[in-house]
């Protein structure tokens, strides 16, 4: 075995389909963030539109501050959409180390098990014997394959 190769892997379809779902949040929730900031910077444009027509007394000091308070208010609602953003990408870093759990790999290179006996040989696998109860061994049998 080589350090970081998988040695074992729990079921763990719905940690997958977990991980999925949440990635896909986490896509939607990027678009959604771009049309919330798209929508942002329009409105500023227009508060800068609207600022050297309201100097020309040709748009009135309400329409320019309703289209201010709009404008932060958007800007306001982009950086909310950002901030969901960092919260998905979190989500989803939490999603790949739960995943992560279900899966055993090597710490280092080297051998796991080296295994030699005929067929119908008996290998004790535990800790050694040493109260006479013999419940700590799991005994495997090396059997030939049924073909």
């Amino acid at each position: 075995m080589k350090a970081g190769q998988e040695l074992l892997q729990l079921w763990n379809k719905d940690l997958q389909a977990q991980l999925r779902l949440t990635e896909s949040d986490g896509m939607a929730a990027r678009m959604r963030s771009q049309e919330v900031c798209l929508t942002a910077d329009m409105a500023k444009r227009e508060v800068d539109r609207l600022r050297p027509l309201h100097l020309k007394k040709l748009v009135s000091v309400e329409r320019l501050d309703q289209a201010k308070t709009e404008s932060l208010a958007k800007a306001a609602a982009c950086q909310a959409a950002k901030a969901i953003e960092g919260v998905n990408e979190a989500q989803v870093a939490v999603a790949w180390a739960v995943l992560e759990r279900a899966i055993l790999t090597a710490h280092f290179d080297g051998v796991v098990a080296e295994v030699t006996g005929g067929s119908r040989d008996a290998l004790a696998i535990g800790y050694p014997d040493t109260a006479g109860g013999g419940s700590d061994r799991l005994q495997l049998c090396l059997c030939e394959r049924a073909h």
